[in-house]
């Protein structure tokens, strides 16, 4: 009890320090924990490479002058409508029975047969509902599981037989394809915002968005120049394998800045706390040596800087821990990730360690010190 009376008249005696090192510790928390997300996230996301098993296909979207109505096989004559398998993707904003109202991504047959995602459980879709009743459901997230019936407003039926990751990715098809410049996150996406997924049935027609940008799947190679040609007046199209190593390049541009910026921060960080410990331990080491002189033995020192340390830190991180879950989260993609609980907890470590650390040293030195030359170079 004695020492944690000890450790708060301390506490009080560097009123101003531990108001630095707080604030130092939050500012430095909030980037540290940003470029962890964006590092987090580069390494999950590379799995979007693998979403789309036909790396053949082109991904193409109208320019924006086009109707929404725009029909990309319109433009081609008989031949090359033939030569060409179209992928498709429908918005459904859908109500159930119960009153409810649920998300629905709907692929049309190529999407569903070239989807590359890890099922959390159960199995993917086998093939397009078109007009059936009930029909194959994926669900998204935990809350609906295997088996579960689902009736919709409209008295379709529907039961579960598979479940992927919130954070899987999705063909969504939300951004241009650029010409030859777009990257594969520019029409795939993750599956936070999404119910369910289910094969095209023209039951919900009425209820559908559907996105005016295709996959292009083109079976005979001696048209497929002559196509891709024809496209190009009408909209952007790029090679979906070209987008995977747009993809992959970016990832790695993105992930050598971010891991930079992390070992400079993470150094600056300790530097910071080093240098604000040694600031106080020019002060105190007076105190300390007095301690020592009183009979404290080493053991009890560093109990008692455990102490300041668990204090200072605990304080500092429960203030960004606040401010974090208050005004940043949403802004840190760290948010979705599983490892989110994880990187908390090290960072606090993190931060026990390098303190601690440093006040060991000083510890150690003050426990070594004269204290007459102590008296003599404070009255210097």
């Amino acid at each position: 009890m004695k020492l944690f009376l000890v450790a708060y008249h301390m506490a009080k005696q560097r009123k101003v320090s531990l108001i630095l090192l707080m604030g130092e510790i939050i500012i430095s928390s909030l980037l540290l924990v940003g470029i962890l997300g964006e590092l987090v996230y580069l390494w999950k996301s590379a799995d979007i490479a693998n979403t789309f098993k036909n790396t053949n296909s082109y991904y193409f979207t109208p320019f924006t002058y086009y109707s929404p109505d725009f029909e990309m096989h319109e433009c081609l004559h008989n031949a090359q409508k033939d030569a060409v398998k179209i992928g498709e993707v429908r918005d459904l904003f859908l109500k159930l029975k119960s009153g409810e109202y649920v998300t629905v991504l709907a692929y049309n047959p190529l999407i569903l047969s070239n989807m590359n995602i890890e099922m959390e459980s159960g199995m993917w879709i086998t093939s397009e509902d078109k007009g059936a009743s009930p029909i194959q459901l994926v669900a998204i997230g935990n809350r609906y599981q295997i088996g579960d019936e689902i009736t919709f407003s409209n008295g379709v039926q529907g039961y579960v037989i598979g479940t992927i990751r919130e954070d899987s990715y999705l063909i969504r098809m939300m951004n241009s394809a650029s010409s030859g410049k777009a990257s594969l996150n520019s029409f795939v996406s993750q599956a936070t915002d999404i119910d369910f997924i289910i094969g095209y049935n023209d039951q919900f027609e009425e209820n559908a968005i559907l996105n005016n940008s295709r996959v292009i799947e083109i079976a005979d190679s001696t048209m497929e120049k002559e196509i891709i040609d024809k496209l190009k007046k009408y909209g952007n199209i790029s090679s979906i394998y070209e987008m995977e190593q747009n993809f992959k390049q970016n990832n790695r541009e993105y992930f050598i800045v971010n891991g930079i910026l992390l070992f400079v921060f993470s150094f600056l960080t300790i530097v910071g706390i080093f240098g604000t410990n040694g600031i106080w331990y020019i002060k105190n080491q007076k105190n300390y040596t007095i301690y020592y002189m009183l009979g404290l033995s080493n053991q009890k020192c560093r109990i008692l800087e455990a102490i300041n340390t668990f204090l200072v830190i605990g304080l500092s991180y429960s203030v960004f821990l606040v401010l974090y879950e208050m005004f940043f989260k949403k802004y840190l993609l760290l948010q979705a990730s599983e490892w989110k609980l994880w990187i908390l907890i090290s960072l606090f470590f993190y931060y026990i360690a390098i303190y601690g650390l440093t006040s060991v040293v000083f510890i150690k030195k003050a426990g070594k010190n004269d204290i007459m030359d102590l008296y003599k170079r404070g009255n210097e």
